[in-house]
């Protein structure tokens, strides 16, 4: 009998549990009373976020530690730049990107998720058009 049979639960692990990071599906708001849009989640107001999960369109995610200390810079014509050692983080779109840009500051952006299509929600702040993430080291 398996671990996960024996107990009832699965026993494996991953990143997110590592960094203790809710499961994305389960942190999209559901409620007008959420904070947030439906391309980026705050915490709560003394919450203790340990990383940003970057959401590509697809399967695949990036999780950016707030100890990598970035350094966000947003400017109209080319996007928000987030910048850490390592790695350079474009996000392209249109919306209130200086808002996204402070709440990253602040370590209180749970994820931001990148758009699966290419139309906007009429009623987004936001739209996150695109997401490119840069490996330096490399």
């Amino acid at each position: 009998m398996s671990k996960k049979e024996a107990s009832g639960k699965d026993s494996s692990r991953d990143l997110g549990d590592e960094f203790n990071i809710p499961n994305l599906d389960d942190a999209r708001p559901k409620t007008s009373n959420d904070k947030g849009s439906a391309f980026y989640r705050l915490g709560q107001n003394k919450e203790h976020i340990p990383a940003l999960e970057i959401q590509k369109a697809g399967k695949e995610f990036f999780l950016l530690p707030y100890s990598y200390q970035p350094i966000v810079h947003y400017a109209p014509e080319t996007g928000l730049l987030i910048k850490t050692m390592q790695y350079d983080i474009l996000i392209k779109g249109h919306g209130n990107f200086a808002k996204l840009a402070r709440e990253i500051t602040k370590q209180k952006v749970i994820w931001i998720k990148e758009a699966t299509n290419e139309k906007p929600d009429s009623d987004s702040e936001l739209f996150i058009k695109e997401i490119s993430i840069v490996d330096k080291s490399l």
